[in-house]
C-alpha cells in the first residue's frame, strides 16, 4: 500500500534539477501531486471527470460544456496554484490552457483530458501536447518534466 507523506510545495527544492537529483526531485513532485489529488478528489468537478474517465470509450460521453470548463478551471487554480506557478517557472512560454492540460494529464487519460477541455476529438489535445513538448524540451530543456506529466495515467 502506498503511504502518503503530506508535503507542501515549499518543501520541494525547485532549483533546476541536475542529473544527480532529478530522481529525488521527481519523487518529491510525485508525492506532492498525490497530495494535491487527494484534496482535488473532494470536489464535485472531480466526480464528473471520474465519470468521463470511466466511460470515455462510449460514444455517448459528452465533453464539458462552458460552465463545467469554467468550474474545472477554478478548481484547478484552487488546488494546483503553486504547481502551475512552478510550471511557469520551468517553462515560461506555456499558455494557461497548456498548464491546465498539464495538471489534468498528471492523472487522466488523454481522451478524458480532451473531453474535460471541451474538445470533441483528440487532434486539439495532440497539438497542445506537441506544443508543450516543444516548449518544455526544445526551449527549456525539461524532458524529465514533460515525461513526468505525460506518463501513462495510473487511475
Amino acid at each position: 500500500m502506498k503511504q502518503y507523506i503530506f508535503i507542501t510545495m515549499n518543501e520541494i527544492n525547485y532549483t533546476e534539477p541536475t542529473l544527480d537529483n532529478q530522481k529525488e526531485f521527481l519523487d518529491n513532485l510525485d508525492l506532492l501531486v498525490d497530495t494535491i489529488y487527494i484534496q482535488f478528489k473532494a470536489t464535485k468537478i472531480y466526480l464528473k471527470i471520474l465519470s468521463i474517465d470511466e466511460n470515455r470509450k462510449e460514444n455517448s460521453v459528452k465533453s464539458f460544456n462552458y460552465e463545467e470548463q469554467k468550474l474545472l478551471e477554478r478548481e484547478i487554480h484552487t488546488h494546483f496554484p503553486i504547481f502551475m506557478n512552478k510550471l511557469k517557472k520551468f517553462c515560461t512560454t506555456l499558455t494557461k490552457t497548456e498548464r491546465l492540460i498539464c495538471c489534468l494529464s498528471l492523472r487522466f487519460h488523454p481522451h478524458t483530458v480532451c473531453l474535460c477541455m471541451g474538445y470533441n476529438n483528440t487532434l486539439t489535445f495532440k497539438t497542445h501536447k506537441h506544443n508543450i513538448k516543444k516548449k518544455m524540451v526544445e526551449l527549456s530543456g525539461n524532458q524529465f518534466l514533460f515525461d513526468f506529466i505525460f506518463k501513462p495515467a495510473t487511475n
